[in-house]
C-alpha cells in the first residue's frame, strides 16, 4: 500500500492525561529534551501551555506560543475543566479537545527529525508530522506530550475503529514502536498476492533496548508494556498508565514478522490492569486474533536474563480472548506461551501450517498452544507442530483445560509436563476422536494426559515418552477411556504405557499394539490408594515388552473386569490389584503371571474376590493372592480352563491365599484345571504356614482337577 489515507490513519497516540492542582512552583528556568526518532518523519513542535512543575504535577498554567489564548496569560478555569473532563476518555476525545486550543496554522515552536532535540520548558505540547512530508507506507502520527521530564517521539501506530492495511507486491511498512489495536478498534490486513516472494511485508518489532532498565524514559509511549501489534500499556499520568483491553485483529495475508517488548505478546494484548495499581486485579478483559492467510512470523524477547513473551495472544492474567487459524503459515516463538490465551479464552485451528515453539531460552518457560490460565482447545485441521521447551505443555496446560482434536496433523513435543495435556493440580482433559497424533514426552513429561482426562475415540495417535513419564495418562488420577484401534504406537521408557495414577481406564474394541517399556503396561501402583476401575472389554493385547517390570493392575480397592478379550502377557506379567479390590474375568483367553493380590510385610490384607468365568486362563503363579498375611474372599471359577504354562512348570502356583492368610470360599465347577508343577504349599486353599483356617469352604464340582 502506498499511503494511508490521513483521514483514516492519524493514528494518534496520546500520552498525557491532564493533572493540575493549585499553583505550586518549580524553577521555570528547567528544560527538557525532546528527541526526534533515527527516520526520515519531520515533527513540528506546538507548544500550548506551559506552567511550573513539582512532583510531577503541572500547576500555574498558561497560554503557550502556538495556544488560542495570550502567550503567557494564566488559562481560565474553565477550559482546565474540560481538558480534566476528558481523563477518562478515549484518545480521540483527548485530542479534539485539545486540538481547539491549538493553532496548527501558526508557526510551530520547533521542527526536528532525525535523531535531533528541542530543549523544552514544562507544559503540554502538540507534536505531529509535517504536513505533505509522509509518503509510501508510512503513517501520520500525532502526538500530546506533558513535559515533566526528557521526551523520546516514539511514532507507534494507534489504531481508532475500523483501520484496513493493504499491503501491495514488494512493499514494506515497517512500525518500529509496533501498532496499537485496544478496545473497540479493528485492524484487518490485506495483502496484494500470496507468493512469499512478492507479498508485501509488515514488521512491528519494537527495539529490544526498550527492554532494558536505566534507558531514557519514554512519555509519549511507556519504555516497557507494548505489544508489536495489539494493545499496550498507556499513560494516563506522569509514570501511571492503564493496561489498555485489547482489540480485533485479522490478518488475510502479507508477511507479518512481530515482536514485542519483555512481559507482552508479540501480536495480541498487554497483560494486567492496572500500570500502578493491583497489576494482575483480573478485570482485564482481552479481544480476539483470526489469522486467515498470509506468513505469520514472532520473534521472542532478547534483552533481559529472565525474558517473558507471548508469542500470539495473550496472558493468563485476563479473561478471555480468542485465537483462530484458519490458514496461512504461523511461526511462534516465545519464552512462555507460544500461542496463548486468557482465563477462559479460546483457541481454534481450522487449518494452515503451524509451529508454535513456547519456553525458548535458559529461562524460558511456557506452552506451544495453551494458556497458564487455562483455555479451550479445538483442532480441526491443518499441519500443527508445538513444543514446549521448558515447564509446558506442546499443547495444552492451565486450570480446566480442555484440549480438542477432530482432524489435522499434529505433533506436539513437551520436556516437563505433557505433549498434550494438563499439569498437577488442573483438572484439564484431552479429547481425539480424528487426526493424525504423534505426542513425544521427554524427561519426565507425559504424552497424552498428564494429570487431565483422556478420551481417544478416532484417529491415529502414535505415543512415545522416553523418560520416566506415562505415555498415555498421568499421575494426577483422572480417567482414561479408549475405543477402536486408533492407537498405533505406545511405549514409555520407565514409566506407564496407559495409566499412571488414573483412577478409571476403560480401554473397548481396541487391538493395542506393541507395549514398549520397563515399566508398568496398564493401570496404575499396586500399593497406593488410586483404586478406581479398570475395564478392558472386547480387546486384542498380544505384544508386551519383556523388559516391562509390571502387566496390568490397579490399586487398592481397585477392580479389574476383562470381559471378551484375549490378552497375552510376556512371562513376568500378571494382573494384579492391591488391598480390598476385586478382579473379574469373563469370556476371555489370557497367558498371564498370575491373577492375584499381592503385598509384602505383616499387615493384613485382603483380595475381595477373584472371579474367572467361561475363559482359558494359562499361568505360572498364583490365583487369589500372594505374599506372608495376604487372604482371600472369595475365588469363584465356572466353566474355565486353568492351567499351567509349559515353559514355566518348575515355577509352580496355586489357587489360594497368602503363606499366613486365610480365605472364605473357593468354588470351581464345570472347569479344568491342570496344576501339576505346583510346590512349596497347597495347590487349592490356605497359604503354606495357615493355622487357623475358620470358616473357609472348597467347593469344587463337575470339574477336571
Amino acid at each position: 500500500m502506498k499511503t494511508l489515507k490521513k483521514a483514516m490513519s492519524v493514528l494518534v497516540s496520546l500520552l498525557m492525561i491532564f493533572t493540575f492542582a493549585l499553583p505550586a512552583f518549580a524553577d521555570s528556568a528547567t528544560t527538557y529534551t525532546i528527541t526526534a526518532p533515527a527516520t526520515t518523519h519531520q515533527y513540528e513542535i506546538y507548544q500550548i501551555f506551559t506552567g511550573d512543575l513539582s512532583e510531577g504535577i503541572l500547576s500555574n498554567v498558561k497560554w503557550g506560543v502556538n495556544g488560542t489564548g495570550t502567550v503567557g496569560k494564566a488559562v481560565d478555569s474553565t477550559i482546565i475543566t474540560e481538558l480534566t473532563d476528558v481523563n477518562s476518555k478515549s484518545d480521540r476525545e483527548k485530542l479534539d479537545v485539545v486540538e481547539r486550543y491549538a493553532k496548527l496554522d501558526s508557526t510551530p515552536v520547533e521542527t526536528i527529525s532525525n535523531g535531533a532535540t528541542y530543549s523544552a520548558v514544562a507544559g503540554y505540547y502538540l507534536i505531529k508530522d509535517k504536513d505533505n512530508t509522509v509518503s509510501g507506507t508510512d503513517t501520520y502520527t500525532t502526538y500530546i506530550v506533558q513535559v515533566v521530564g526528557d521526551v523520546t517521539i516514539t511514532p507507534r501506530l494507534d489504531t481508532h475503529g475500523a483501520v484496513n492495511l493493504i499491503l501491495t507486491d514488494g512493499s514494506h511498512l515497517t512500525a518500529e514502536w509496533g501498532i496499537d489495536v485496544k478496545e473497540g478498534d479493528t485492524f484487518t490486513v490485506y495483502a496484494q498476492s500470496t507468493g512469499e516472494d512478492t507479498m508485501g511485508r509488515l514488521t512491528a518489532c519494537l527495539p529490544q533496548d526498550s527492554n532494558s532498565y536505566g534507558n531514557v524514559e519514554y512519555y509519549v509511549w511507556p519504555k516497557q508494556g507494548m505489544s508489536g501489534i495489539g494493545s499496550s500499556t498507556r499513560w494516563r499520568k506522569h509514570k501511571s498508565g492503564i493496561d489498555e483491553n485489547a482489540g480485533t485483529i485479522i490478518i488475510n495475508g502479507g508477511y507479518i514478522l512481530a515482536q514485542g517488548n519483555d512481559g507482552v505478546p508479540a501480536i495480541g494484548g498487554t497483560d494486567g490492569e492496572s500500570f500502578t495499581q493491583s497489576p494482575h486485579s483480573g478485570n482485564k478483559q482481552y479481544g480476539s486474533i483470526t489469522i486467515n492467510g498470509g506468513i505469520v512470523r514472532t520473534e521472542p524477547v532478547t534483552i533481559h536474563t529472565t525474558p517473558s513473551n507471548v508469542g500470539i495472544g495473550y496472558y493468563q492474567h485476563g479473561y478471555g480472548g480468542s485465537v483462530t487459524i484458519n490458514g496461512g503459515t504461523v511461526m511462534a516463538n516465545a519464552t512462555a506461551d507460544a500461542i496463548g490465551t486468557g482465563r477462559g479464552g479460546s483457541i481454534t485451528i481450522n487449518g494452515g501450517d503451524i509451529t508454535a515453539r513456547g519456553g525458548i531460552g535458559k529461562y524460558g518457560h511456557g506452552n506451544g498452544i495453551g494458556s497458564f490460565g487455562g483455555a479451550d482447545i479445538t483442532i480441526n485441521s491443518g499441519n500443527i507442530e508445538a513444543y514446549s521447551d521448558r515447564d509446558g505443555c506442546g499443547i495444552g496446560f492451565g486450570t480446566s483445560t480442555t484440549v480438542k482434536i477432530t482432524g489435522g496433523t499434529i505433533k506436539a513435543v513437551s520436556n516437563a509436563i505433557a505433549a498434550i495435556g494438563s499439569p498437577k493440580y488442573n483438572a484439564g482433559s484431552v479429547s481425539i476422536t480424528g487426526g493424525k497424533v504423534t505426542a513425544i514426552g521427554k524427561g519426565e513429561a507425559d504424552g497424552i494426559g498428564g494429570h487431565g482426562d483422556v478420551s481417544i475415540t478416532g484417529g491415529e495417535i502414535d505415543v512415545s515418552v522416553e523418560g520416566s513419564g506415562v505415555a498415555i495418562g498421568g499421575n494426577g488420577g483422572g480417567s482414561i477411556n479408549i475405543q477402536g484401534n486408533a492407537i498405533k504406537s505406545i511405549s514409555s521408557r520407565s514409566g506407564a504405557c496407559i495409566g499412571g495414577s488414573a483412577k478409571n481406564i476403560t480401554i473397548l474394541d481396541a487391538e493395542l499394539p506393541f507395549l514398549g517399556g520397563e515399566g508398568l503396561l496398564i493401570g496404575n501402583e499396586v500399593g497406593d490408594n488410586t483404586g478406581g476401575d479398570l475395564t478392558i472389554r472386547n480387546c486384542r493385547i498380544l505384544s508386551t515388552d519383556i523388559a516391562a517390570n509390571r502387566g496390568i493392575q490397579v490399586g487398592n480397592n481397585g477392580n479389574i473386569q476383562i470381559e471378551n478379550s484375549e490378552i497375552m502377557l510376556s512371562r513376568a506379567k500378571g494382573i494384579r490389584t492391591g488391598d480390598g479390590g476385586s478382579i473379574t474375568i469373563r469370556d476371555s483367553q489370557l497367558v498371564t503371571n498370575g491373577i492375584y493380590m499381592v503385598e509384602e510385610g505383616t499387615t493384613q490384607r485382603k483380595l475381595k474376590r477373584l472371579e474367572i468365568m467361561n475363559s482359558t486362563v494359562v499361568t505360572n503363579d498364583v490365583l487369589g493372592s500372594t505374599g506372608k498375611f495376604t487372604s482371600v474372599g472369595e475365588i469363584v471359577i465356572h466353566g474355565s480352563s486353568i492351567r499351567q504354562s509349559s515353559e514355566d512348570r518348575g515355577n509352580g502356583f496355586g489357587i489360594g491365599c497368602g503363606e499366613y492368610g486365610t480365605f472364605d470360599r473357593i468354588d470351581i465347577q464345570d472347569s479344568q484345571i491342570d496344576i501339576p508343577g505346583f510346590k512349596d504349599g497347597v495347590a487349592i486353599g490356605g497359604g503354606k504356614y495357615t493355622t487357623d483356617p475358620g470358616n473357609s469352604v472348597i467347593r469344587i464340582a463337575n470339574s477336571r482337577v
